[in-house]
């Protein structure tokens, strides 16, 4: 993995004594902040991760020691985050934001609580840290629940007795069979929170149950989340003393916007939580970790929340980013680790700003208040959140800890001020009680040079006056005892007792001064360079250790899918078990589930063959009692379906997602389906009768896709011409994508699943993947320039191979020279150094015949091998392949019709692209100098092309097999 950020670091303002303490170099400009133990107002309650939205599924797939390495990282006391409370879904079978998450009880007669992976995951955080808070919260429920009510009420299926007891039952599951107590639930994620009433009733189920420790959380969503009534709830949870009760932890969701600091004041009772922030998406390029943009982020929330708000803790969305490539609100997590059978993952900023807090602050320690000054905000901006540690039986100050940051920097869902650039000087006195534990401070700071870094101690002084030249003491709230004289001195007079030191914050850093000893850095090996899923693929669904596993690398977009020993067979099958969709139950205010659908593999892949066999197994209850035992929910058709070229699908719409599918339903018929993912978004390409249905039901499926053409065989015989199916250019279908399997509301059972690339046998077989694919159709004749032009990208998250480069060549193109065979360079120009120096990497030389163009690929292109073979190109690398025209003539492609970065095969490769580039001065002699092509905004991408070689990936050696 490439590092971001140098091993170096410089420690400005900070001089070292001959003592071996830090004493800080004095600016003319100090604020005075004082520190009492008798400030100390709220109970911090920890700061935590989210998993819920299938944000942490790819994580289960790890193998060790890597999957450990990443728990250590998220859990392990003292060690990384050390994440204070985990905060988990309550699996719905409902689509939630990137996936379903299994219920553990898919109808009213089911029961299973070892299903899905949250469960999994809170052992390995209790196991680690056996003091971590556990909170779940549920974004749907099944069809099944509420469905024998009758009222018209808004949401009454989901706040029924029904549901009560599904809350109880998921508690019992997690306290019984796994020893894990639930400390908080909440109620429905940003939903209607229900009434007065369901929230009593649910409370009582709790207690009736043997868990009075349990409480709930609301409404986790905003202060005017309404109630099934439409009230809002700021207004009827304040004036509901019988809310208070059973609830008294107010959880908002992303609350920069909504402060209300009055609902966390001292002594109302109430926690005030910022119970879902953060949804900071990676900054640092897809897969390639989230950076430090993210992190100034998160810092500054962990700050604001509780300088602004009264909030004792920010609970980020999400913990991990564990979901496939190319889904929504990709990268919101504090850390990456996303490719499993690579093994590679990332251990980001985020992790490290919250280790700021939680290895020096923990639940029960109580925060010094704003109002008082004990925290605050910064003079030149930023914020200081101070802490004590109170021995429980002598009330004696046992640590202290300040975190201050000077970040600068926004967050997606809320605007800070902006900090000032220069460093701002502190004064910081303690009273006597806080002076008998802080006779040391140990400092530790991170920016975007060095990560959670140590840079050595602090003793403060117990001289009882200082002055200091010119001084300004800022008029923040409770900063009694200080006071400014005119052009003269400022003095600061800590208490009887008590000790100050001076400390210079540098900009765009966040520091931690504590008495705490116990704080690290933990380090784990590096981890492998990630890589797509390597191909060929294939899961036979034998050797899982039980029923209901989660079968390795498939992501769940609708219903529930897991390994079931299947009897008949010789082993294990993937079995969808979700009979009907989740209705009024699911979450979100539009129709968020399409019907059962589950995706594995890389929005990268292009030409694939994909064979699986698969069996319609059970049909509603509802319908064989009505006599229509063929058909699945609701009358709605029963079938099978394998997919390829799956890309888009924004989780909220409830539409398949985009991909071409061969389906086939339980009267033989089959079908080739072209999915848009957009309302009405299906085109039928080729329909037709099996002659016949195999015994049982077992349907073998195969789907071949490479380019605009499809073959597809069902039980061994082709269903499409031999030669294929062209599909039409009207019809959408991405050149790369995913597999999918998929079924209606119904059980259905999949089984010998594999994967491979596929030769299509229409062209001539290739190893390479051009970098662009554009039909040569599109070329524009241009004569607006002479000498080097070309394209200039930049390489996406994995580094690549580039094999071959080649120039367009269209029949007809009329030389201005006599020799129609024009030969032409080839350069490949690359940056190392972030766009501003180019050397030239690799080079080659064809010749084009202009009246023919011979040995021209489809897309009208000729290639040549590089002179010295293939080029190494790194991740992040800035390039240009260009070609030297030495006519006033050639051919390219652009106007209105130049594609987006989205649109190309190669997408996943690229993480930029532009317009055309040319050197500059443009005379043949400076192809290091590129500038935009002058005169041709919308021009694409001038006449070259490069073929990739293999991916330069790691051996998959530590990958699950």
């Amino acid at each position: 993995m490439m590092n971001r950020f140098h091993t170096h670091f410089v420690l400005v303002m900070i001089t070292a004594t001959a003592q071996g303490t830090l004493s800080m170099l004095m600016q003319e400009h100090a604020q005075e902040i004082q520190l009492q133990s008798s400030q100390a107002a709220h109970s911090f309650t920890g700061h935590g991760g989210l998993s819920a939205g299938a944000s942490s599924r790819l994580l289960y797939d790890y193998a060790e020691p890597h999957r450990s390495n990443i728990l250590d990282y998220l859990f392990q006391p003292q060690f990384g985050a050390s994440m204070q409370i985990l905060k988990i879904e309550i699996g719905g079978d409902v689509q939630s934001t990137d996936g379903t998450e299994a219920s553990h009880m898919h109808n009213r007669q089911d029961l299973s609580c070892i299903r899905g992976y949250e469960s999994w995951l809170a052992q390995e955080a209790k196991k680690r840290n056996p003091a971590i808070i556990l909170y779940g919260l549920s974004w749907g429920v099944p069809g099944w629940v509420g469905d024998n009510v009758t009222s018209n009420v808004t949401h009454a299926t989901y706040f029924s007795d029904d549901n009560l007891e599904y809350q109880v039952a998921w508690v019992r599951c997690m306290n019984d069979t796994f020893g894990l107590p639930i400390d908080y639930l909440g109620i429905w994620n940003e939903m209607s929170w229900g009434s007065v009433d369901y929230v009593v009733r649910l409370k009582q189920a709790l207690e009736d149950n043997g868990f009075t420790q349990t409480k709930l959380v609301l409404p986790d969503g905003g202060l005017n989340m309404p109630d099934q009534h439409g009230n809002p709830f700021l207004s009827t949870y304040l004036a509901s003393p019988a809310l208070q009760r059973v609830a008294a932890t107010v959880g908002l969701h992303y609350p920069c916007d909504q402060p209300h600091p009055e609902l966390g004041a001292a002594g109302t009772g109430i926690e005030y939580w910022a119970s879902e922030d953060y949804s900071q998406h990676d900054d640092a390029g897809v897969g390639t970790g989230t950076g430090w943009a993210a992190g100034v982020c998160w810092g500054k929330l962990l700050g604001n929340n509780y300088v602004r708000m009264n909030m004792t803790t920010t609970i980020s969305w999400s913990l991990v980013w564990s979901v496939a490539d190319g889904l929504g609100c990709d990268g919101d997590g504090l850390t990456m680790a996303r490719t499993p059978w690579s093994g590679h993952y990332s251990i980001d900023p985020p992790i490290w700003m919250t280790a700021h807090w939680t290895q020096f602050i923990k639940p029960g320690w109580r925060l010094l208040s704003t109002a008082s000054g004990g925290s605050g905000h910064l003079l030149q901006n930023g914020t200081y959140v101070s802490a004590v540690e109170f021995d429980p039986d002598t009330r004696v100050v046992k640590n202290v800890s300040i975190v201050l940051e000077t970040l600068q920097g926004q967050c997606v869902h809320c605007a800070f001020p902006v900090p000032a650039t220069a460093p701002q000087t502190l004064w910081i006195s303690l009273d006597a009680a806080m002076a008998q534990a802080a006779h040391t401070l140990h400092v530790w700071s991170s920016n975007e040079t060095h990560l959670f870094t140590y840079l050595g101690t602090i003793t403060p002084s117990n001289v009882n006056a200082s002055t200091f030249p010119n001084a300004t003491v800022g008029a923040l709230p409770g900063m009694a005892g200080t006071h400014t004289r005119t052009g003269g001195t400022t003095e600061k007079r800590p208490a009887t007792g008590g000790v100050s030191f001076q400390f210079t914050a540098q900009p765009n850093t966040m520091y931690t001064l504590s008495t705490v000893t116990t704080a690290a850095k933990g380090v784990h090996a590096t981890p492998p360079q990630p890589q797509d899923l390597p191909l060929p693929y294939a899961d036979d669904f034998n050797g899982y250790p039980r029923n209901d596993s989660i079968a390795r690398f498939w992501s769940d977009q609708g219903g529930s899918w897991s390994v079931a020993s299947a009897p008949g067979t010789h082993g294990g099958v993937l079995r969808q078990w979700v009979l009907r969709p989740p209705g009024t139950n699911a979450w979100g205010f539009r129709p968020s589930n399409p019907t059962p659908i589950t995706l594995l593999g890389s929005t990268h892949w292009d030409a694939m063959t994909v064979a699986v066999t698969g069996r319609i197994v059970g049909i509603h209850a509802d319908n064989r009692e009505a006599g229509r035992s063929n058909l699945a929910w609701n009358g709605e058709e029963a079938f099978v379906m394998v997919c390829t070229h799956v890309t888009t699908f924004s989780t909220w719409s409830g539409w398949i997602p985009t991909g071409l599918c061969l389906q086939v339903n339980q009267t033989g018929v089959w079908a080739i389906k072209s999915f848009v993912n957009a309302e009405y978004g299906v085109t039928t390409l080729a329909t037709g009768t099996l002659p016949s249905l195999p015994r049982g039901n077992s349907l073998h499926l195969n789907l071949s896709t490479s380019c605009r053409r499809v073959w597809a065989l069902v039980n061994g015989s082709s269903v499409l011409p031999v030669a294929g199916l062209d599909i039409p250019d009207t019809v959408g279908c991405p050149s790369q994508g995913r597999i999918a399997l998929g079924s209606g509301w119904h059980a259905a059972e999949f089984d010998d699943f594999a994967v491979a690339r596929y030769n299509d046998p229409q062209r001539a077989p290739r190893a390479h993947r051009d970098l662009f694919e554009c039909a040569s159709a599109g070329q524009e004749l241009r004569t607006s320039f002479t000498g080097y032009v070309g394209v200039h990208f930049q390489v996406g998250s994995l580094p690549v191979a580039i094999a071959e480069l080649g120039r367009i060549c269209v029949r007809s193109n009329t030389s201005t020279t006599t020799d129609t065979h024009e030969k032409h360079l080839l350069l490949l120009s690359c940056s190392g150094d972030n766009g501003r120096t180019y050397d030239t990497v690799g080079s080659a030389t064809i010749a084009l015949n202009t009246t023919s163009c011979v040995g021209t690929d489809r897309n009208g292109i000729v290639w040549a091998n590089l002179t010295n073979g293939s080029v190494n190109v790194d991740a992040g690398s800035q390039c240009v392949i260009a070609s030297r025209e030495h006519t006033t003539a050639f051919y390219g492609t652009g106007g209105s019709n130049m594609p987006q970065l989205s649109q190309l095969p190669a997408t996943g490769l690229l993480s930029s692209w532009c317009p055309a580039w040319a050197e500059s001065p443009s005379d043949g002699t400076h192809p290091g100098n590129w500038t935009l092509l002058p005169g041709e905004a919308g021009y694409a991408y001038g006449p070259v092309n490069a073929r990739l070689g293999s991916m330069l990936m790691a051996t998959a050696a530590d990958s699950p097999s």
